[in-house]
């Protein structure tokens, strides 16, 4: 368009001319939209509504496939009827789209069908080629609620904080990853109201700071470092809606008011996210709980004692108790209606214990061990320099620690030389009834002894008259002699043994190879040719664990087969 060109003088009559008149132009535009009613308005939107239906194969599929339509509904007829063409006006063409506008079906667009129907066809092809992965990927994409969980329960107490820095997004996200969304959180209120998510009172134990929880703001908490091991690293402390916004309604959120005080802000924040079906809200305060009960939220109190048939009365639908709460507790939380959920629950023959009493699940900081969910493996973890399924403390809080490139073991010299220090080796599951066993054992530094207890019977050994602690121990003397031990009933007794090797090098490895047939054990430290053979039968398949008497020794290149 040619650009035109004001050749008048734009003196001060003119521009008062041009006021004046683009004032009436505005009064005058004013008065027209003023002039059309609400009514009006509707009408031109309905007027261009699209309210789009499946297609149908031909125009007369309409009226059977949709009797009764309303205003604004458009379909598509793909095919040509059958009659087609009847004349020049005749518009039941494949491919035209059809509006109704309250009284018939109109005509308003005719498009190539063929286009359409091509892709439609490849579209199917390629769905049934792609069956199977659609319906896992379905699988995946579906969003579980609470009410969809199947019983037992299995929840990974602060994020599975034997496997991952407990209470963090890292830990979360890592949950979710191996296929476990029900995750546990401490939540308490921060100074500018805010939810900050930590278990103890104050930040001293799990990060680089100190001072009460309460005392920061949001921002100076999210700034906290938390002190994590291998691998991870530039860890922060998370907010409650931190961990709501990244996983959404793919997660159920099982947050605990730590401070008894913070109900009401966990829920606002579950509001704003739309997820009550997605929630289990719990608190060791019955008032603290109200609000959730209110509002109609999913609650669990926390609770050894407190009656259970006023929990139930209250609205209450789910109880946390201690894993060693009295049977008859359990059966009268039962008896009222109450679903209960034992914490905090680790070791495999606790929660067969517990299931035999009516619990409904766990929370637990290894889920995937406890829940069998995670595949046992033939070979240690230990290269990964982190904590593997299943690697628990008996009896003590030591789990021992790793030494690169590929070692774990205990690596600190214990001052009361009488202590016994066992952990378990869940990774490598239950064992085989016949295997062979070869691993690196190392003698760090120290006086006393290292272990292997193979083949208990639960997964629990602490080498003491408790009756937990059956099954064979194999221990390892400085000397380089070899003994071996079984526990029945609380009894240990030497079943075997082999002297007359040399001292064990400090800080230099020796390979061992441990022979379980259906009639015996022999066990055998490669380097010196000694072996200790064994003839006994009575405990097969059960657990491993590694332990130690008050010295440093590692374990390395641990292969079953």
């Amino acid at each position: 368009m040619a650009r035109k060109t004001i050749t008048t003088s734009w003196d001060g009559e003119n521009r008062n001319n041009f006021e004046h008149n683009f004032k009436e132009l505005y009064n005058d535009l004013n008065n027209i939209v003023s002039s059309i009613t609400d009514e009006v308005y509707q009408e031109i939107i309905n007027g261009s509504k699209l309210n789009w239906l499946d297609f149908v194969d031909t125009y007369e599929d309409i009226a059977t496939t949709y009797p009764n339509p309303s205003e604004s509904d458009t379909v598509m007829a793909r095919s040509d009827s059958a009659d087609y063409p009847t004349g020049p006006d005749d518009k039941r063409q494949g491919g035209t789209i059809w509006r109704y506008d309250g009284s018939e079906w109109q005509p308003i667009q005719n498009i190539d069908a063929s286009v359409i129907n091509a892709v439609e066809e490849q579209l199917t092809q390629w769905i049934d080629a792609n069956e199977q992965e659609i319906n896992s990927i379905n699988s995946k994409l579906s969003n579980q609620k609470l009410a969809d969980v199947q019983e037992p329960f299995y929840i990974a107490h602060r994020g599975a904080s034997n496997i991952f820095p407990e209470n963090t997004l890292e830990a979360y996200k890592g949950c979710l990853a191996l296929g476990n969304n029900f995750i546990e959180m401490d939540v308490q209120t921060l100074a500018d109201g805010s939810l900050g998510v930590m278990h103890d009172d104050t930040v001293n134990r799990t990060t680089d700071k100190t001072g009460y929880v309460y005392e920061y703001s949001a921002m100076g908490f999210r700034n906290l470092n938390v002190d994590v091991p291998t691998p991870y690293k530039n860890v922060s402390a998370p907010l409650f809606e931190d961990i709501v916004n990244t996983f959404g309604n793919s997660a159920i959120y099982c947050p605990e008011s730590k401070d008894k005080k913070s109900v009401q802000k966990i829920i606002n924040v579950l509001d704003k996210y739309k997820l009550k079906d997605y929630a289990l809200i719990q608190s060791s305060d019955i008032n603290d709980l109200q609000p959730a009960i209110d509002a109609g939220y999913a609650t669990l109190l926390i609770t050894n004692m407190a009656d259970p048939a006023t929990i139930s009365a209250a609205g209450i639908g789910y109880v946390g108790v201690s894993k060693s709460v009295a049977d008859s507790y359990i059966q009268s939380c039962i008896d009222n209606g109450l679903k209960v959920i034992a914490w905090t629950v680790n070791n495999r023959y606790e929660k067969e214990e517990l299931l035999a009493k009516g619990v409904h699940g766990f929370f637990s900081d290894d889920p995937f061990y406890l829940s069998e969910s995670i595949p046992a493996s033939s070979k240690d973890t230990f290269i990964d320099q982190t904590f593997g399924h299943g690697m628990l403390a008996s009896g003590h809080t030591n789990r021992g620690g790793f030494i690169s490139p590929n070692k774990w073991g205990f690596t600190n010299i214990l001052t009361d030389d009488t202590v016994r220090e066992y952990v378990l080796q869940g990774w490598a599951g239950e064992l085989s009834q016949t295997y062979t066993m070869n691993l690196d054992i190392t003698f760090e530094s120290g006086t006393y002894w290292g272990s292997v207890a193979i083949n208990t019977p639960i997964d629990y050994f602490e080498d003491s008259p408790n009756g937990l602690s059956d099954g064979y121990q194999i221990l390892f003397i400085a000397s380089g002699s070899i003994y071996v031990y079984k526990g029945a009933n609380g009894v240990a007794t030497q079943i075997g043994n082999v002297t007359g090797g040399e001292d064990l090098q400090k800080g230099t490895p020796f390979s061992v190879e441990i022979e379980v047939t259906p009639t015996g054990i022999r066990v055998t430290n490669v380097d010196q040719n000694l072996t200790a053979e064994i003839t006994d039968s009575e405990y097969r398949g059960g657990y491993l664990h590694f332990g130690r008497r008050e010295a440093k020794w590692s374990f390395s290149n641990v292969v079953i087969s």
